[in-house]
């Protein structure tokens, strides 16, 4: 829970989160019957992105640095932090895996398999959508209550 492997999570989960919103946009693009869904998941990893790109940006301020040794109740705010980062990394590696299979090219009818192998997956997807949301959340309000 030290403020530079909490850093080093966050910069890996940002990068990760790039990496799955260029596959998202590539799997909109070749399966268009499904693309308003998708364009609703792209839009969330975007703002988790963003929600992390902040978070970075607090945790590199000299304000917060004092805060990173708290105890009592700020302390298990970090963890609460530092346990997110860790679920959101096996959570986006998970995802990034599952998404490189649906978006796997075929030679023969490429774009309605796309589809098909969507359609088949959309469940993990919406799993995938409430797990990210409520990392971006507990993120946002624990990091809320340290800094103030």
């Amino acid at each position: 829970m030290d403020p530079f492997s909490i850093t080093v999570g966050v910069v890996g989960l940002i990068g990760t989160s790039s990496k799955i919103i260029t596959s998202l946009k590539d799997v909109a693009d070749s399966a268009k019957g499904i693309d308003g869904r998708l364009r609703v998941l792209i839009s969330h990893v975007e703002n988790f992105k963003a929600m992390l790109e902040s978070t970075r940006a607090t945790l590199d301020s000299s304000e917060i640095q004092r805060v990173f040794q708290a105890t009592g109740y700020l302390a298990s705010h970090w963890t609460n932090i530092s346990a997110c980062i860790s679920d959101g990394e096996v959570l986006l590696a998970n995802f990034a895996s599952k998404l490189a299979k649906i978006d796997k090219s075929v030679s023969f009818l490429d774009s309605a398999r796309k589809a098909l192998r969507l359609k088949s997956s959309w469940e993990d997807v919406v799993a995938f959508q409430s797990q990210l949301s409520s990392c971006r959340e507990t993120i946002s309000v624990s990091l809320q209550v340290v800094v103030l």
